[in-house]
């Protein structure tokens, strides 16, 4: 609300001038403010004024607020946890709220969402852009809304905005549920014009989203404003008053009238980092210069490293509206704790906050004790290792006086380990080096930083782990000396050099080959005491805190997640202590990091040896997202594979790794343990990490006993000293910090401006819900009496005892109880908020029943989210008058909504009368149909006059059709077949005498020759007898044959063969070839029983022709022997055959690389051979043929001999087979590599090798269409 400028002094012109907290015009605004607030004119018909101290009590006594209340119902917790496990999305009642209260009925300009973890700030944000968004729309104004946000949560924004993947289509229209609603849809289609196209539906959605919406990361921003601002601005002619005054004049005809939305607004809080400082003084120049702009920030933790930052973001949304500013010694003393009043004031430093706080600030808490796992502490699970029962160090981390919190939970909560005898000389060492560097800091540092963390990184480090050093040319001196004195550098033991002195490896940082990997013990390690120290039962010596991981994932249930900042010096050596475990790297593309792996594969449950008999479950795997390509190449498979519904027992994926680049915008699901390595200099890093894993939930799917996680926050004891470790030390200053932010918290809370609405959200502690249930812990242990609730002195009460707060006003009003609520601003904008909501509620009701009281149906309509009534009314209301708002009821007939006295009932549109009984209302009308018209798609393939012939009618089965021309259909059959045999023949001949060919050798004697170096390879090493294999090789060729003709050929051959058993060429070799052929079509028949109880087998084929569905299938089925063509039910029977049982049965054990058959798009008579990786998700797969180098061509085949092999398999080994099947020859052919992939791959799927399924006919890449995403 800008200020009259006629109020503002004849010298204060703030379109000209930029002013600062110490400017005179700036203190005549605070004094002017002071004096508002005490001479406020109360006016129910207006919203209140920013200066107004009961600000939040005015806001909830308005109608269109108060209806948005937060529901803190105490519920049975578990009983209420299962309800909204299974809820559908809609929006929260604090989402419509700050709808509401940014919209343009409001007079307020700027918002700080303030809003916890899982409480859809995106979703919130969304709505307030697009109220703006229809402003704009209808004003025809073309300037975009700015979303300010690093790059993942840019397209998270999109996603919520518009996912195409939640469009469904219901009675011909589409509908979305998300964060908007069908908004956008009824945008492009007003008409509700039905059978629009889903690629039509997403085209006009982008567009309006690119039209009126511009997403910029935070640096790209800052580029943004300071471009506009210097543009056409001459530096080196202009005066300085000349440069300023075109600067702020470019900034207003870009910015003047938009909204900007940033998200995390704490990452460019002003600090002394240059890149935040240059991107904050770039928005605080932007907000002095522009006028009437909106700005909405987004935040969890608006303070996120020390209580000082809530000043700038306080005074940048007093700035746009024009108020004063102030300063941080305004508010807080130099302690950091609020500004005492002296003699002569006014106000505190708390009461300065708050009155400049009000009206800029929404409060929502985050975790719930409904929908979020429960936080389970050391002090839970092992007290007997936090310093609760382990005595607090006396001393500080140089042997200094103690300086205490006042309050101790997260010191108290630290999993304390006893440092490693190894570890403990090392570090001791550090610290003697280190001793007068940290005592300067220490005497120059306040209250606020305490010791610098980056003088401690190096023992920090230390204490994740220390690798052994090379001692022997240093006689008896001990490494704690030598560290001391200098002989040993300190990073010769730490992070990156420490990992260099003690493993050989490759660390590959060119683009075409980024790795890093085939890690080796070096020599001088294997052959002393420090031999294989990354192992599980020598890593303690060297890292107290890796040694009690691992024996935490040993024993583990669940998904286990790690975390450090640092790679060499933390997750390297925790992968390769995994490793040394047996869990191996999850994923296809990245080998373990051992070049050999030091321990058998072990079973994600028991972690036990794989080869323990008669286990046939999956290994334990690791991921590692760390967003370094040497390490992660492939983050989005390893993310996806974690967060897999079939992960959430940790199958797919047992041990997470991440570092903070690579976890940015993850979310993760089914995590049971969170291990943090080491500290950090603030609590909000910290809670950034185990917020990855406490999600909204991401655990409903375990049982509600499983859903918890267990936190382990790692500190040191040093054991031989009274000193606390770097690592409490840090923590320590953490908390610090987090007491002091928390005071700041607690005040925002008091004077949010939804704090009357949702001051319920406070009934969270455990003694007001005073429940207990059980929990089951990842390692086992029963909580048997868990107290379900937020704790005291933690950080959601804001480390104060308890989590209650009052409502800051000057009426003494405690609770909503005591508001008269007045809808003077309450117009039909708010009333039919919820509209679309309740009414498509209504309409799922009334496919139920047939009419309901009105209290039964709007306690209906209620559950499990309640409404305000005025907004059900109207909703009912609309339908009834709506002449083209339907109903439908159960079977589907169209209907109106009409109310008698207390009755709201279905009319069937085909009735007139409302006086109707229930009867005629519920049962149809009987009406018989003059005719039915049938539109009979025929597949092109039916067309064939050898197949038609073969159609049966009236059920008779097709052993007795009789075709009117039974010669031709044996003509046509014999050449099919001879056509075949001819290949055939040629390729058998080359496979058993083989000779030298040319490239221009037809393609089937290059078949034959390639067929024999196959047999000849390590291949088929596991087939003793020759006869065998040559069996197997001919059963290979003619699949290749008949999955190469047409499907019309493959038809007609099928139908003729089974009403011809007898057919035969006549010759002893092509007898047995069309054998061969009979034995292909039996293997590709499927039995089950169907609906009816009945045994029965069919036979599925497809019409490349046309766009190949289940629904277009064509279908022989055979009861008893006899086959025909699927009826209506036998085709229902089959699809959910295919869908229920089939298809689950492959779709879990597809090979990573797979190969399949398809037909050409401009001849659909010619079959293609292609092969596809999984991991590619956009790839449609590749024709091999088209494949342009013969060096591609030879790795895939490659990739394809190497997947079959076990991981640990060296790659020697691999090229040995390689090299077999070059048969001597000193490369392949062009046509030969082919030719290879797709025989061994049919091979391999014959026998299933290593139970996955390696190659797929056309008819299962059909039926597979959708998980395979292949053409």
């Amino acid at each position: 609300m800008a200020e009259d400028k006629r109020q503002n002094g004849p010298d204060c012109d703030f379109d000209k001038n930029v002013y600062d907290s110490g400017h005179t015009c700036n203190k005549f605004l605070l004094r002017t403010e002071f004096q508002e607030r005490n001479n406020i004119v109360d006016n129910d018909a207006l919203y209140p004024t920013l200066n107004d101290p009961n600000f939040s009590l005015k806001i909830a006594a308005k109608q269109e607020f108060n209806e948005t209340q937060y529901d803190g119902t105490i519920h049975d917790v578990e009983e209420r946890a299962n309800i909204l496990a299974n809820m559908e999305f809609e929006l929260s009642p604090h989402q419509m709220f700050v709808k509401n209260f940014l919209s343009l009925q409001t007079p307020y300009n700027s918002l700080l969402l303030f809003h916890g973890l899982g409480t859809g700030k995106t979703c919130s944000a969304i709505g307030i852009c697009e109220e703006y968004r229809d402003y704009l729309r209808q004003s025809n104004q073309t300037t975009k809304i700015i979303i300010v946000a690093s790059p993942t949560v840019q397209e998270n924004f999109r996603i919520q905005l518009f996912n195409e993947q939640l469009l469904k289509m219901v009675n011909g229209e589409w509908t979305i549920n998300n964060c908007v609603g069908g908004k956008l849809i009824n945008e492009i289609n007003p008409t509700h014009t039905k059978n629009i196209s889903k690629e039509k539906i997403i085209q006009k959605v982008n567009k309006i989203i690119n039209t009126y919406y511009e997403f910029v990361g935070y640096r790209e921003f800052s580029n943004y404003i300071e471009r506009k601002q210097t543009a056409n601005v001459d530096f080196k002619k202009w005066s300085t008053e000349e440069q300023f005054t075109r600067m702020k004049r470019n900034l207003k005809l870009e910015f003047d009238n938009r909204l900007i939305c940033i998200d995390e607004v704490h990452n460019i809080r002003s600090s002394d980092e240059n890149e935040n400082k240059r991107i904050a003084n770039a928005l605080t120049f932007l907000v002095k210069s522009a006028s009437n702009m909106r700005l909405l920030f987004l935040s969890g933790t608006p303070m996120f490293n020390n209580y000082k930052e809530i000043i700038w973001l306080i005074n940048i949304m007093n700035m746009n509206d024009r108020r004063g500013l102030i300063k941080v010694g305004d508010v807080f003393d130099a302690q950091g704790n609020f500004r005492k009043m002296k003699k002569g004031e006014y106000e505190s430093g708390r009461d300065i906050l708050i009155r400049k706080a009000t009206g800029y600030v929404s409060f929502v808490r985050g975790e719930n004790p409904y929908t979020f796992p429960y936080r389970i502490y050391p002090d839970t699970f092992a007290p007997d290792k936090t310093f609760n029962n382990i005595s607090i160090p006396s001393e500080n981390i140089l042997g200094g006086k103690f300086i205490e919190n006042s309050v101790d939970t997260i010191t108290k909560t630290i999993f304390v380990t006893d440092i490693g005898d190894y570890q403990r000389m090392v570090y001791n060492g550090i610290m003697i080096s280190h001793d007068s560097e940290l005592k300067k800091d220490e005497k120059a540092n306040d209250a606020e930083n305490r010791l610098s963390y980056t003088k401690l990184q190096e023992p920090i480090q230390c204490l994740n782990i220390s690798f052994p050093v090379n001692t022997s040319d240093l006689g008896d001196v001990s490494v704690e000396d030598a560290i001391g004195r200098g002989n040993i550098a300190i990073k010769q033991t730490i992070g990156h050099q420490g990992l260099q002195s003690t493993m050989d490896y490759i660390d590959d940082r060119s683009s075409d080959n980024m790795k890093k990997g085939d890690f080796v013990y070096k020599d001088w390690v294997q052959s002393g005491e420090h031999a294989n120290f990354l192992s599980r039962e020598k890593i303690g010596r060297y890292s107290s805190k890796m040694k009690n991981i691992c024996d935490m994932i040993a024993k583990s249930k669940g998904v286990v997640l790690i975390y450090s900042q640092f790679l060499d010096g933390g997750l390297i050596p925790m992968a390769l202590a995994l490793e040394a475990m047996g869990i191996t790297r999850y994923g296809e593309k990245r080998k373990s990091l051992f070049k050999t792996p030091p321990s058998e594969p072990v079973e994600y449950k028991t972690m036990q040896s794989m080869k323990a008999e008669g286990n046939k479950s999956s290994s334990a795997r690791y991921a590692m997202i760390t967003g370094d390509k040497r390490l992660s190449p492939s983050n989005i498979s390893e993310i996806l594979a974690s967060t897999n519904d079939e992960n959430k027992d940790g199958k797919m994926v047992k041990v997470i790794l991440i570092s903070m680049a690579g976890s940015e915008g993850v979310d993760l699901k089914f995590i049971r343990q969170v291990h943090i390595l080491e500290p950090w200099y603030n609590m909000s890093r910290i809670e950034q990490i185990i917020g990855r894993a406490v999600r909204n939930n991401s655990h409903k799917l375990l049982s509600y006993s499983e859903r918890n996680v267990m936190i382990f926050m790692y500190g040191t004891r040093l054991m031989d000293t009274d000193r606390e470790a770097a690592d409490v030390s840090v923590y320590r200053s953490a908390e610090f910090k987090a007491i002091q932010i928390g005071n700041v918290n607690r005040l925002l809370k008091e004077v949010s401006v939804d704090c009357f609405l949702n001051q319920s959200q406070a009934n969270f502690d455990e003694n007001t819900i005073n429940q207990k249930v059980r929990q089951v812990l990842s390692n086992g242990d029963v909580l048997e009496n868990y107290a379900v609730g937020d704790k005291n002195f933690s950080m959601v009460t804001d480390f104060m005892k308890d989590g209650m707060y009052k409502c800051a006003n000057t009426m003494n009003v405690n609770s909503l109880d005591e508001i008269k609520v007045n809808n003077v601003t309450y117009d039909e904008k708010f009333i039919m908020a919820n509209s679309q909501k309740i009414i498509s509620k209504i309409k799922q009701l009334f496919k139920q029943k047939y009419f309901y009281l009105k209290d039964d149906l709007i306690s209906q309509i209620n559950y499990p989210k309640a409404y305000p009534l005025s907004q059900i009314y109207s909703a009912l209301n609309s339908m009834i008058e709506n002449e083209g708002e339907y109903l439908m009821d159960t079977y589907g007939r169209s209907g109106r909504l009409i109310n008698i006295g207390d009755y709201y009932l279905f009319q069937p549109v085909e009735l007139i009368n409302p006086e109707i009984t229930v009867f005629e209302r519920s049962v149809p009308i009987q009406h018989k149909n003059d005719k039915i018209k049938i539109r009979m798609e025929i597949p092109s393939v039916m067309k064939d006059d050898l197949i038609r012939s073969q159609m049966p009618s009236n059920k008779n089965s097709i052993k007795n059709v009789v075709s009117d021309k039974p010669e031709d259909n044996l003509d046509k059959v014999t050449k099919i077949v001879k056509d075949m045999y001819d290949q055939y023949s040629t390729a058998v001949q080359y496979y058993t005498k083989p000779e030298t060919l040319k490239p221009r050798d037809t393609l089937y004697k290059h078949v034959g020759v390639t067929m024999n170096k196959m047999k000849n390879s390590s291949i088929m090493s596991s087939i003793e007898n020759e006869e065998s294999k040559d069996t197997a090789m001919y059963q290979v060729l003619v699949e290749h044959l008949m999955d190469n003709i047409s499907v019309k050929d493959k038809m007609s051959l099928f139908l003729y063969l089974q009403s011809n058993p007898d057919f035969s060429l006549g010759e002893e070799k092509e007898h047995l070839f069309v054998m061969r052929i009979r034995k292909y079509f039996d293997n590709k028949k499927y039995t089950f029983t169907n609906s009816s109880g009945s045994d029965f087998s069919v036979y599925i084929f497809f019409d490349p022709n046309v766009k190949s569905t289940l629904d277009n299938g064509i279908y022989y089925v055979s009861y008893n022997d006899t086959w025909k063509l699927a009826e209506y039910q036998d085709r229902e029977d089959i699809k959910n055959y295919i869908n229920d049982t089939w298809i689950p049965s492959v779709k879990d054990n597809i090979h990573s690389i797979f190969s399949f058959m398809s037909y050409g798009k401009t001849n659909a008579n010619i079959a293609d051979y292609k092969i596809k990786e999984m991991s590619h998700k956009r790839s449609t797969g590749s024709k091999c043929n088209d494949i342009a180098t013969k060096k591609k061509k030879t790795d895939i085949l490659k990739n394809i001999i190497s997947q079959s092999f076990d991981k640990d398999t060296p790659d020697d080994n691999i090229e040995t087979v390689m090299n077999d099947l070059k048969g001597g020859e000193k490369d392949f052919s062009m046509k030969e590599v082919c030719i290879f992939a797709e025989f061994i791959s049919r091979y391999y799927e014959n026998n299933l090798k290593g139970n996955k399924h390696w190659f797929f006919t056309y008819e299962q890449h059909v039926m597979l269409h959708h998980i395979l995403n292949v053409v």
